[in-house]
């Protein structure tokens, strides 16, 4: 996979260096841009510090193999917020008031009837004279861009918010078109894409079982139709928890359509057209269908990822928690024997938590969730990660699927939800098919 346009992104700020708060700007900005035809040559985390911050990204600037840095982080207020500075040292060029993020500055100062006009305050709406600002769409401090022009060679220089909300917005909004208008062919010549999903499968296992004619691989369903791909084609892979999300590009829209059908026969207890909380808020919509949860080990986080989702009240009827044993036996009635013989985290309780919030909801269909996300809480018996996912229609039909998740806490509960949601999609489409 080749790209002419290559990225590097660099993330600033000293608690990423110490481990107190995970970088997911950079995920966040690759993923995308991968995505639209460029090619991310690496990742960088920089401390809070100016004169590490000048080398590394003086040096940076000066590589013959980047052509657009990204930077995020460092923009605000307080004294260790440097990139505006240091940004500015290397350009040569002064420090200047962005006016529109100043107008928004003193509108925000009146609304709150507070004394904001200080040095301090007034750093988060600076840029280098240099600079064409980006206007903040959540926050006050504004990001820019820079060109660079070392010899013949040129890198274009974004510097964007750390805080997530406001990068993402600003990313969206005024980065990409920015980008667009500076790579106009890029754009011009993307590819015809598809894409499609497989869940609970790794990436290499992908690559080697669909791909894997690269290597002359006599178990690669496309080394069975010995042919080449032709030279526009591109692929990609983004990994989520539990699922990968599978991009491929060319002119040639035959070839595409039998990429995904290739990988449906290949994979059919993997795929999905689109990822599982999409297919089922459209089933759930289109069919006029009500779905309800009842969730354990996951905490009521499969309810958030669904009302995420704008129009998920049209069919979301609610998620009931069911954290302790007690919850499980007075809200949702489960019986005491299954709670003391087999176990909250069991194949039993699963069921018997999907059918009864299915109940108590009165849904057409319903989903739970229960087992050890750890990192304590484990045995011999009934490991961390072990997590049964129950499913269940309001004609009585159900599911249980069993999973070992080798995850920390945080991992065992996303990739649950995740796979939750997979099989209540396959499940749904079944049930509505046989209807």
């Amino acid at each position: 996979m080749t790209s002419p346009t290559r990225v590097y992104i660099l993330s600033t700020g000293s608690e990423f260096i110490c481990g107190h708060s995970r970088d997911t700007n950079a995920p966040y900005i690759a993923s995308h841009l991968t995505e639209l035809g460029f090619s991310i040559v690496g990742f960088g985390t920089l401390p809070d510090d100016p004169s590490i911050l000048t080398r590394e990204i003086r040096h940076t600037l000066e590589r013959v193999d980047i052509s657009v840095l990204i930077l995020t982080g460092g923009l605000g207020p307080t004294e260790d917020d440097y990139t505006v500075d240091v940004l500015a040292k290397i350009y040569g060029c002064p420090v200047i008031e962005d006016l529109q993020a100043l107008r928004k500055f003193e509108l925000f100062r009146k609304r709150i009837r507070k004394h904001l006009d200080t040095p301090t305050a007034r750093r988060q709406i600076r840029i280098p004279a240099k600079a064409e600002a980006f206007p903040n769409h959540v926050g006050l401090a504004p990001g820019f861009a820079l060109e660079y022009n070392l010899d013949d060679k040129t890198c274009l220089v974004i510097a964007l918010p750390g805080v997530p909300k406001e990068m993402e917005l600003m990313f969206s909004r005024n980065a990409i078109p920015y980008l667009q208008n500076r790579f106009p062919k890029l754009f011009r010549q993307k590819k015809k894409r598809c894409q499609f999903y497989l869940y609970n499968m790794g990436e290499s296992s992908f690559q080697d079982r669909f791909f894997g004619y690269a290597q002359k691989s006599p178990s690669s369903p496309l080394r069975k139709d010995r042919f080449s791909l032709p030279p526009d084609f591109r692929w990609g892979v983004n990994s989520q928890h539990s699922f990968l999300k599978i991009f491929l590009e060319s002119d040639d829209l035959d070839l595409l359509s039998m990429l995904v059908k290739t990988a449906q026969e290949e994979f059919p207890e993997n795929f999905l057209e689109d990822e599982a909380s999409s297919l089922i808020h459209s089933l759930c919509i289109k069919h006029n269908l009500l779905l309800g949860l009842a969730e354990s080990c996951t905490g009521g986080l499969a309810s958030k990822i669904l009302t995420d989702r704008s129009g998920s009240s049209q069919y979301f009827q609610g998620g009931i928690v069911s954290y302790s044993n007690q919850v499980k036996s007075s809200i949702l009635g489960i019986e005491a024997s299954i709670l003391e013989q087999e176990g909250a985290v069991s194949d039993t309780c699963a069921k018997a938590m999907a059918l009864s919030a299915q109940k108590i909801l009165n849904t057409d269909f319903a989903l739970s969730t229960t087992g050890i996300a750890g990192p304590t809480g484990g045995s011999s018996q009934k490991p961390v990660g072990l997590v049964y996912i129950g499913i269940c229609d309001s004609k009585g039909n159900t599911e249980v699927h069993k999973l070992n998740h080798l995850l920390d806490r945080e991992g065992v509960r996303l990739s649950s939800v995740s796979m939750a949601f997979f099989y209540l999609c396959r499940f749904m489409k079944k049930q509505l098919t046989e209807r």
